[in-house]
């Protein structure tokens, strides 16, 4: 749940240093489309505006927070015409945490707004023009579903010690006593170290919901004798199988979507039990264990050596599933068997060119590929797709509720040869 910029470091000329506006200014703006960083944009004299708060066609009354050299970034002070799809957000910090930016939407217009990004990240490649994305699959619950956070510690005044959040715009510490998207258990925990973090910097919560196991990291020193921390690992279940995860090791934050997810994938994919499966990026091994029941064996390759030291440990006993310790690309090539079936689960940045070429050459008869970065994905998808695939569904999925953020499905089959 770490702040992160949303826009490249901007080199190109000044748009704005012909305004007479100052921070603490306000203006009354009417607001066009969301941009990529999901807020509303706008004009002030022919120089770009974002709106934090804001919904498409509004009218408002606006604060400027900070001018900067390619745009001017406002917040909502004051909704003078409001949207039908305006709701009162119940986060008491939604203002100025700025780590859930679509509370204020409903929970239709949040989907349509995610379906969206994804058909607009497709139409900027002409081979995927035709594309069209089904409708997106929602999220079991709105709030309370973040099996993970991570917190800042405040270092000055009253905020010393305190775990909040960092404003991605102002970089302001924001102290938060609770967090409406983290689960009940992880906000049970930062009640407990409220206050308490004198010292530290930055504190990562990770709980299985499904297992009461909790992480806390890094371990507290010296040791707490109310607050067990530092654990190297905790545990989780989906689908009725028991995961470990390493604190190094990426693991969904929406859990009972993450479930949604494979039961999507093993549809899409009309597994027999007689293919023969590759998981690239496979983590902790999340899909490769799951789907091994339906196919004949399970091929998972990850580079992290935490990830594939959990993987084995979680397949243990299930005797058609293999791991390799390798960067995708290379172990894609080392692979001498025929594949029918391939699973892509790559960072944010998506696949490197190398990887595509590897997925190329293996030439898998299906491919399914899943990805939380839009563009990304589309960038990857038009490679895959300038021979030798074609695109048959593209599945937006809802895992972070009340953000910009949305995860996508694509299913791809390999053309005749």
């Amino acid at each position: 749940m770490a702040k992160k910029r949303h826009r490249p470091r901007y080199d190109g000329p000044p748009l704005t240093d012909h305004l007479a506006i100052a921070q603490g200014d306000t203006l009354r703006l009417r607001l066009d489309d969301f941009n990529d960083a999901g807020e509303a944009a706008a004009l002030i004299d022919g120089a770009p505006a974002s709106v934090t708060g804001g919904i498409p066609g509004e009218l408002v009354s606006a604060e400027v927070v900070k001018v900067f050299p390619e745009r001017v970034a406002l917040r909502v002070v004051e909704v003078i015409e409001a949207s039908p799809d305006r709701v009162q957000p119940p986060c008491p910090y939604v203002a100025d945490c700025s780590g859930c930016q679509w509370q204020h939407l409903s929970p239709n217009r949040q989907l349509t707004e995610k379906a969206r990004r994804v058909q607009k990240a497709l139409y900027a490649h002409e081979n995927l023009r035709n594309a069209r994305a089904t409708p997106p699959i929602a999220s079991p619950a709105q709030f309370g579903y973040r099996n993970h956070a991570r917190l800042t510690v405040g270092k000055k005044g009253e905020d010393a010690g305190k775990a909040g959040f960092v404003n991605a715009t102002t970089r302001r510490f924001v102290p938060v006593d609770k967090c409406l998207i983290m689960h009940e258990t992880l906000n049970h925990t930062m009640k407990r170290i409220q206050g308490r973090l004198h010292g530290m910097t930055q504190i990562s919560l990770r709980t299985g919901i499904n297992r009461g196991s909790t992480l806390i990291q890094p371990a507290f020193k010296p040791p707490w004798p109310d607050l067990d921390t530092g654990q190297t690992h905790f545990r989780e279940e989906v689908e009725g199988v028991s995961f470990r995860i390493a604190a190094s090791s990426f693991f969904q934050v929406n859990t009972p979507q993450l479930a949604n997810t494979i039961d999507l994938m093993m549809k899409a994919l009309r597994l027999t039990g007689r293919e023969v499966v590759v998981d690239a990026y496979c983590g902790v091994g999340t899909f490769a264990i799951l789907l091994a029941p339906a196919a004949k064996r399970v091929i998972g390759i990850e580079e992290s050596a935490s990830a594939i030291a959990d993987a084995r440990q979680n397949a243990k006993g299930i005797h058609n599933v293999h791991f390799i310790q390798a960067r995708t690309e290379n172990g894609l090539e080392n692979i001498d068997r025929a594949v029918d079936v391939l699973i892509l689960d790559p960072p944010r940045r998506g696949c490197s060119s190398e990887a595509i070429a590897a997925v190329k050459n293996l030439a898998p008869t299906r491919l399914a590929m899943i990805s939380c970065e839009p563009v990304a994905m589309a960038r990857d998808l038009a490679r895959m797709c300038d021979g030798p695939y074609s695109l048959d569904e593209v599945y937006p999925i809802d895992m972070f509720p009340q953000t910009r953020h949305v995860e996508a499905m694509a299913v791809l089959s390999r053309l005749p040869r």
